[in-house]
């Protein structure tokens, strides 16, 4: 492995670090702590609606207002 491939792989993952933890922020924020969920099956159930929604319905300003699956799908 060359030097500029190790630098480019440790750059990218220092970016996506960032973006890891602004998700996390925003799911504590928007969904954990409002619904204060009692049980660990309520929160896994929970979290599949928080992401049925972040990725298809919630609008990203980064990705210029569009939603990730549409971006991802190319739409």
């Amino acid at each position: 492995m060359s030097a500029d491939s190790a630098s480019w792989r440790c750059s990218t993952l220092s970016r996506n670090n960032v973006c890891i933890e602004r998700l996390w922020r925003n799911v504590k924020h928007e969904d954990i702590s409002p619904r204060c969920y009692a049980s660990v099956p309520e929160l896994a159930e929970g979290l599949g609606r928080y992401f049925e929604f972040y990725n298809h319905r919630r609008i990203h300003q980064g990705l210029g207002y569009a939603t990730p699956a549409s971006v991802y799908h190319g739409g």
